[in-house]
């Protein structure tokens, strides 16, 4: 319920500066120790675990791309639920590229330091 309830927020006039006010000072912290606080059902736990490792890059993705997709969807009319959900899908799949490429470049960086370590004690021995 709490978590359907904070995507209904969704809906809310969020050009409004009272909006913005009261999502920074009460909703935001509200949403994060709900989350801090919950348990979810062993059913439910590998969806959790894949959200939250989407969640950094959705946070580092979705301004910018927000900008993108409102400038190419500028002119495009479609019912707001719709266009909500283009969004969500769509910063999903982003965030989902690039959370794999960090991976990948997490991965190289540590197999190349590992082999420079291996080198230079190969030199020295």
């Amino acid at each position: 319920m709490p978590i359907a309830a904070i995507l209904t927020l969704l809906f809310l006039p969020t050009y409004s500066l009272k909006y913005a006010l009261v999502f920074c000072i009460l909703i935001s912290p509200l949403i994060v120790l709900a989350g801090t606080m919950l348990e979810l059902p062993a059913k439910l736990q590998k969806l959790g675990i894949f959200l939250g490792y989407l969640s950094y890059p959705i946070y580092m993705c979705h301004r910018g791309f927000t900008e993108v997709y409102g400038h190419l969807m500028r002119n495009v009319h479609l019912p707001h639920p719709i266009y909500i959900g283009i969004y969500l899908v769509a910063i999903s799949i982003i965030a989902l590229i690039s959370a794999k490429l960090a991976e990948v470049v997490v991965r190289y960086a540590g197999s190349s330091k590992s082999g420079a370590k291996g080198i230079e004690a190969s030199q020295r021995g």
